[in-house]
């Protein structure tokens, strides 16, 4: 099978896992922190600092992709989405709004990481079809998810420790697991593009003059 085809089914599933635990996280830590009583932390500003951080950090995670690699820009990233979802095992607001500023640096260096990734594992003929598989896998994390939740906390009006210690040890192993799909990527796919793109001028040259 073609390298650069595999490289984006791992990135689909690495993703749909990670982000399995992190969009099920940012949808229930509302609910979670308002069942602890007493907590001084929000979910929603919680939210709003990561997105915050994730705009500004986007202006220096091209350097540290560069730096990194886009393979190991986004493992670190998945760390600290990792670190982001241990932090309800435990929560005070400290942790919460320091893991919220982590997580946004992470979103800036994974997502920079897999817009390079995706597009050296393509050319032109397999783009669209690559970033429709790509996003497919990611969206299914949604539906995975938000199933599991459902099951958790049906029949619940508030949730008790235990919920809340299954729920995000799950989740963080789901996150963790996506993060170790990440070190199956290939790579050194650059130099096979650029190889493939030389092939393909000198072909288009070669027809070119067997027309003159």
């Amino acid at each position: 099978m073609d390298k650069k085809f595999v490289n984006i089914i791992v990135l689909g599933f690495a993703f749909m896992f990670v982000f399995t635990a992190f969009q099920t996280c940012g949808m229930i830590e509302q609910t979670v922190l308002d069942s602890m009583g007493g907590f001084g932390g929000a979910g929603f500003i919680s939210l709003a600092v990561i997105y915050i951080v994730f705009a500004a950090a986007n202006w220096i995670a091209p350097m540290v992709v560069s730096v990194l690699t886009a393979k190991w820009s986004m493992i670190f990233g998945g760390i600290l989405y990792c670190l982001f979802i241990a932090v309800f095992l435990h929560p005070y607001t400290w942790s919460l709004y320091t893991g919220s500023v982590l997580i946004g640096f992470g979103a800036a260096f994974i997502w920079t990481g897999q817009g390079n990734f995706l597009t050296v594992n393509s050319d032109s003929d397999t783009m669209a079809r690559n970033s429709g598989i790509f996003w497919a896998m990611l969206q299914s994390s949604m539906f995975f998810g938000n199933i599991f939740v459902y099951f958790e906390f049906n029949g619940k009006e508030t949730i008790d420790d235990d919920t809340r210690y299954t729920v995000f040890i799950v989740l963080l192993i789901v996150a963790a697991l996506g993060v170790c799909i990440m070190l199956f990527l290939q790579t050194g796919t650059s130099q096979n593009l650029e190889i493939t793109r030389k092939e393909d001028e000198n072909d288009v040259k070669q027809i070119g003059r067997a027309h003159v």
